[in-house]
């Protein structure tokens, strides 16, 4: 079990740290940074899933799509990193993880490590596992048209 997420420079989070438990809620006003906890795992989770987590992050796949290094980092970030760590129960399993925004590409779509690294993401996580369960929230957008049904 994850215990829990710390995030630094990342959407609206400067540095933020979530101890977290079984079950967690996330309550607040809008724009105060509820769904970046959750963009950031899934961002965790898809670049895992997609093979490239050892090199860095993928910021749009299936799961979800952020946009560019410029939508990622922190507005007022004073450092060029994104910083993602996990904590589990067991405090060997401990997962930091930097990722390089290059302030003259803010276009990039991936974000590499700080640090090259080969480890091995720890497939007991339950963030990178098949345990793992997402379920989305469908938000209806602004349509320009609403279908009508013919009630006779």
């Amino acid at each position: 079990m994850i215990t829990s997420l710390h995030i630094k420079n990342f959407k609206s989070h400067e540095d933020t740290l979530l101890n977290l438990s079984n079950i967690n809620v996330l309550t607040g006003l809008n724009g105060m940074g509820k769904s970046s906890v959750l963009q950031a795992m899934l961002l965790l989770r898809q670049s895992n899933i997609k093979g490239n987590l050892t090199m860095g992050l993928d910021l749009n796949g299936d799961l979800y799509s952020i946009g560019t290094a410029k939508d990622a980092i922190y507005m007022l970030a004073t450092t060029d990193k994104i910083e993602l760590s996990l904590t589990q129960e067991n405090k060997n399993d401990d997962i930091h993880f930097e990722f390089e925004v290059n302030t003259n590409k803010l276009s990039d779509t991936f974000l590499k490590h700080v640090k090259n690294t080969n480890e091995l993401i720890n497939p007991y996580c339950s963030l990178f596992n098949n345990n793992f369960q997402y379920i989305s929230a469908f938000r209806n957008g602004p349509v320009s048209s609403y279908e009508k049904k013919l009630i006779l």
